[in-house]
């Protein structure tokens, strides 16, 4: 990678668009061209260099002291949208495909290194003025996604008038990258994804790239294409390695065993770069790679809780707290059960101070707040400060440890806490985590009562008639849309929806994969799907004024894969597993307590 001097970028990239600028803020400004020239150049030399060291370095994992260039740790990774391969991914590629594109991936993929790398890439384009926003700065405050982007600007120096930036906008002078969609409340998610979507309406040429992990919800961005990030090849895997700042020998040993049967037997960990790089804290202890994510947490907090000298930088520090592992990580569990209750993903320090004194309050565990926070920043780096804002390491532990707090609950609150965050179960990994270090109460206690209650309100006793059928649609569809060649739906219910959906992509997943498999799509649907695209035609169904009569419901009915009766005939065929099994389950444990 060829070396980065943001002086000789900037100053190239305004010698280039100097012209636009101006045009601009021409009509913004006073004084001659000459004066009006000068003190844009001066506020948006000063704007890029301050947005460059805020967001063209970076902290890691490894790295916490101070941020270093990105390039000093990150990998290139390839991105693919339908049939299109982008084995590097580069801003060009993506803009050759859609100058409205997602990036998609799941937890610790690399979407927002991703997008920083987007982002520096775009400096070197030197074709617009880039604008990087952390969406979840909207979570708690009244600003619109428009408020964000000025206040994003004025922060970083850039003091211009709003109409200005609302011209600058119509232009196409601004390339915007809006990271972590799926970090964003879900009370306010939706009308965000409105927002974005009457935003391209209004200045479309605006380039956008938005970062999220998979979301259904994404349907209403019906212009941007997605792209999903390709896992890690070995070959990446091994280029990322040699990056980490650990001990030599560790990563020699760590990386032919990678190249032997390490990589392809646990693919699906070391093709992801956060559980890639954990893996090397972990490998230290054991070259023993679990099968599950949630052993895997597990023995990456002991790794950071005991530390070894396997990494550079004076990363070695002594715990304040006199805990046990025991201890911190109940203390810990319970920080971060009360900060994914608040949806709370960035923290000042008081505000994570606060937080620990509930924590010491609920556990009744003694320590001395200061040094619990600390201990969380420094010798087991849970936390991360990143100029005056504090994040978690990565949003996974903040994941895990819920799911440990929830499940190490006792039964009365292990129910109450599952049913209250059933709207997130296929938002984030925390039910995923639960089923795994618990999965006989999970299925038996909420997924098997939830799938009950579902079959009862709609009134399915036996068969999936049409009028069962369109009850279900009305509870969790809103609408469908036949639009640019797709067919849309638009959730409606999200308890509903992120449950069902959850079953069905982890509960007997070959079942899934059988009966869905099966589904062809109707003639009818793929002949609206054509005149969509053909006639630029855009055709809406609210579920609310379906009737059993319509065609749309007859057919989707029988052929609309995912919009069919077949989920229904899934989610009967697993409560039918799960009943037996807990029934199976019951008479092996009443066998064993009589024997003794």
């Amino acid at each position: 990678m060829e070396e980065f001097d943001i002086n000789k970028v900037t100053a190239e990239l305004l010698s280039d668009q100097m012209k636009g600028i101006v045009n601009v803020g021409r009509d913004f400004l006073k004084g001659s061209a000459d004066n009006i020239q000068f003190s844009l150049r001066t506020i948006y030399t000063d704007y890029i260099k301050r947005v460059y060291d805020r967001y063209g370095k970076s902290k890691s994992f490894f790295i916490r002291d101070n941020p270093v260039e990105l390039y000093n740790f990150y990998v290139p990774m390839g991105i693919k949208c339908e049939e299109i391969i982008i084995n590097s991914s580069n801003l060009k590629g993506i803009l050759n495909v859609n100058t409205h594109s997602i990036i998609s991936g799941t937890g610790g993929a690399g979407k927002s290194i991703m997008l920083k790398h987007l982002f520096i890439d775009s400096l070197k384009q030197k074709k617009q003025i880039p604008v990087f926003i952390e969406l979840r700065d909207l979570n708690n405050t009244r600003f619109s996604l428009i408020d964000l982007l000025v206040d994003t600007t004025n922060s970083f120096g850039l003091k211009i008038d709003k109409k200005f930036f609302f011209k600058g906008l119509d232009k196409g002078h601004f390339i915007l990258f809006l990271d972590g969609l799926d970090e964003v409340n879900k009370n306010r998610k939706l009308a965000l994804l409105k927002e974005i979507k009457y935003f391209t309406n209004k200045y479309p040429t605006i380039d956008i790239l938005l970062t999220t992990r998979p979301d259904i919800m994404l349907s209403e961005l019906d212009i941007f294409s997605t792209f999903n990030i390709i896992p890690l090849t070995l070959e990446q895997s091994l280029k990322l390695i040699k990056k980490l700042p650990a001990d030599e020998e560790l990563k020699s040993k760590f990386s032919k065993d990678l190249e032997g049967r390490l990589f392809t037997k646990h693919e699906s960990f070391l093709s992801n770069p956060l559980l890639l790089s954990i893996m090397m804290l972990t490998y230290g202890y054991s070259a023993d790679i679990p099968s599950k994510s949630s052993v895997f947490y597990n023995q990456a907090f002991e790794a950071l809780f005991q530390r070894h000298d396997s990494f550079k930088g004076a990363y070695k520090r002594k715990r304040e707290t006199k805990l046990d592992s025991l201890e911190f990580s109940r203390v810990f569990s319970t920080f971060c059960i009360l900060t994914y209750e608040d949806r709370k993903f960035k923290f000042t320090k008081n505000e994570v101070l606060e937080y620990l004194v509930q924590a010491k309050d609920i556990t009744c565990i003694d320590f001395e707040i200061e040094n619990m926070y600390t201990d969380l920043l420094q010798a087991v780096s849970l936390l991360i400060e990143d100029g005056l804002s504090l994040y978690f390491t990565h949003r996974s532990f903040q994941e895990y440890f819920a799911a440990k707090f929830i499940v190490e609950s006792n039964k009365e609150v292990k129910i109450e806490l599952f049913n209250k965050y059933m709207k997130y179960a296929n938002n984030d990994d925390v039910f995923e985590l639960s089923r795994e270090m618990d999965k006989e109460f999970v299925d038996f206690e909420v997924i098997q009562p939830f799938i009950e209650k579902f079959l009862n309100e709609i009134h399915l006793k036996k068969n999936i008639g049409i009028t069962v059928y369109l009850k279900y649609l009305k509870i969790i569809w809103k609408k469908f849309e036949f639009k640019n060649g797709n067919l849309f739906g638009t959730p409606l219910s999200a308890e509903y929806r992120e449950m069902i959906f959850f079953i069905l992509q982890n509960v007997c997943p070959d079942l899934r994969e059988k009966e869905l498999s099966l589904i062809d799509q109707s003639e009818w649907v793929r002949e609206q799907k054509s005149l969509s695209l053909k006639e630029n035609l855009t055709t809406s169904y609210e579920t609310k004024s379906l009737k059993t009569t319509d065609v749309i419901v007859k057919e989707l009915y029988m052929n609309g894969i995912l919009f069919s009766k077949q989920p229904l005939k899934v989610l009967i065929k697993i409560n039918k597993v799960i009943k037996e099994r807990k029934k199976c389950f019951e008479k092996r444990l009443k066998d064993l307590l009589l024997k003794r």
